[in-house]
This record gives C-alpha cells, sequence and structure tokens, in this order.
C-alpha cells in the first residue's frame, strides 16, 4: 500500500484495530507454549525504558537525555492507541523510529564510555 500511495497510507490509521489485544494475544500464546513477535514488542516496550532510562538517569549527563526519552515512545503509543486513531506514520514512528533512535544512541554512548574508559 505504501508504494502504490504513499500519503493516503502514512495518513491513514495503522491497520491495527487493537495494540493492546494484539499484545494480550501475544503473551496468552507464550503462557501456552508458543512465543510470538508481540511478546518481543511487549518486552520491549517495558525494558527498553527501563534500562536506558535508569542507566542514563545514574550515568549520564546533559544531551545523554536526547535519546534517553524517546525510550518511553512505544508504551506512549500503546497507551494513546486505545483512545485515539493514530496515523501510520504515528505508529511507525513511535513503535520503530524512536526505539531505534534511543537503543542506537545508547549503544553508542555505552561504546564511548567503554572506550574512553580502558
Amino acid at each position: 500500500e505504501v508504494a502504490a500511495s504513499p500519503v493516503t497510507t502514512l495518513l491513514g490509521t495503522f491497520p491495527l484495530d487493537s495494540p493492546t489485544e494484539y499484545v494480550l494475544g501475544a503473551v496468552r500464546t507464550a503462557t501456552a507454549g508458543t512465543p510470538t513477535l508481540g511478546l518481543m514488542l511487549l518486552a520491549g516496550t517495558v525494558l527498553l525504558p527501563l534500562v536506558v532510562l535508569t542507566t542514563v538517569g545514574r550515568f549520564g549527563r546533559g544531551a545523554a537525555w536526547v535519546y534517553a526519552v524517546p525510550s518511553i515512545a512505544p508504551a506512549l503509543c500503546l497507551a494513546v492507541w486505545p483512545v485515539v486513531a493514530i496515523p501510520t506514520w504515528g505508529a511507525l514512528l513511535g513503535l520503530i523510529v524512536l526505539p531505534l533512535f534511543s537503543a542506537g544512541g545508547f549503544l553508542v554512548d555505552v561504546g564511548r564510555y567503554l572506550l574512553a574508559t580502558r
């Protein structure tokens, strides 16, 4: 759909009806013994901000918060979704782009710190 009409697709609502049901379904299937990709979304939504915000809060200074704050984007996106219809561009930004920016910045910063302390 994006290749056929990118503007219409990106401005339209995301095709996932309820991310809450998606995540709950992933938890149900995982407890039944069949893990799914939805479980990774749930784990990433919880673990990314936990690790990044805790580390930056304890050791970070100044610009470190630039990549730490976007780590809460997936949780905010999933929390707002049941109340407001999120457009596709917002879902892609909140669930993919900002978490990748946050995790990438975190890894680069940790790598720089480790190289500097060698």
